[in-house]
């Protein structure tokens, strides 16, 4: 193992996250592309701008985050990211809750 890296428990397994799932993705907008995600909308959300500048509407209120700026939007909300550059780069991660059912 590298230095400065420790391995922890809870990461010895993917499913060590016992009733959640995560879901990441990147999201490349263009030209004023809209991303949305209607309410409840997903889980507890982040986002970073890898690159460009997007709008991000959440909850009625309106952000503009350049790259390098993350938001945090939590679960239940409708978001949507509007590209505000030629081309703008988005990471997301997605924290849902799983059906216990389903388990």
């Amino acid at each position: 193992m590298s230095a400065g890296f420790q391995r922890l428990p809870a990461a010895e397994r993917l499913n060590g996250m016992t009733g959640r799932t995560l879901d990441v993705s990147v999201h490349e907008l263009r030209d004023a592309a809209a991303l949305a995600f209607e309410a409840p909308g997903p889980g507890e959300e982040i986002g970073a701008v890898l690159a460009g500048r997007l709008d991000v509407e959440a909850d009625d209120e309106r952000y503009t985050l350049e790259a390098g700026q993350v938001i945090v939007i939590p679960a239940g909300m409708a978001r949507r990211y509007v590209a505000r550059t030629p081309r703008a780069t988005l990471y997301r991660v997605v924290v849902a809750k799983v059906r216990e059912d389903a388990q």
